[in-house]
């Protein structure tokens, strides 16, 4: 997966967008959570969305139900773009306030959507 695609498909999981493939056609819902510059990206990036939906594990994608907050989003999004971040560098990444970052961090440990290891390297969990 790119750098590219893994950046959009965390920003649409933000949103809550769900993708899923038909045929040669791409499923995205809900339509009202893009903006022209979304819908333009994933034009751009459709083969490589479908090539990704294809793969053997894949499922629709979409983000869990709970309410994030952007800076549990800027985490999300920055670990998912650079796994096995450490947590110096998550912050700098960010560029959120440590308080801030600590505080979004603890709740997405709690929601599982993280893990943060021994040596402080930051994982997304894939339930």
């Amino acid at each position: 997966m790119t750098v590219r695609l893994a950046e959009l498909l965390a920003e649409l999981s933000a949103r809550g967008v769900t993708l899923a493939p038909e045929g040669t056609y791409l499923s995205v819902t809900p339509r009202s959570a893009l903006t022209p510059d979304l819908l333009a990206r994933i034009r751009d990036l459709k083969s490589e969305i479908l090539a990704e939906l294809a793969a053997p594990a894949a499922r629709p994608f979409h983000f869990p139900t709970a309410t994030v907050t952007p800076a549990e989003r800027a985490a999300l999004v920055a670990i998912a773009v650079h796994p096995g971040l450490r947590l110096p560098d998550l912050a700098a990444t960010t560029h959120l306030q440590r308080t801030t970052l600590d505080r979004a961090l603890a709740t997405l440990r709690r929601r599982r959507e993280i893990a943060i290891a021994a040596d402080g390297t930051c994982h997304l969990l894939v339930h």
